[in-house]
């Protein structure tokens, strides 16, 4: 569902790759990918501090893929 310039995707819509990445798909066909930075993102979740490294969002397609890098911003904010 897209609203504006947001682009939401239900559960039936994400696949994931392993440990490192999600794939965002509409219409049978992968739209985004979301991975983490490889060997420089950590996160633990037994202590309060945010994660750290990169998670990296690419428009899903062959040629010419450009990464953006994503940025933490605090607690999540409630949808509701």
């Amino acid at each position: 569902m897209q609203q504006g310039n947001d682009h939401f995707f239900d559960w039936d819509h994400v696949q994931q790759f392993g440990t490192l990445a999600i794939v965002l798909s509409e219409n049978d066909q992968a739209e985004w990918t979301i991975a983490l930075g490889g060997e420089d993102f950590s996160f633990d979740d037994n202590t309060p501090e945010p994660p750290t490294g990169e998670i990296i969002l690419y428009k899903a397609k062959l040629k010419d893929a450009e990464a953006i890098a994503l940025e933490y911003k605090g607690e999540a904010q409630s949808l509701q």
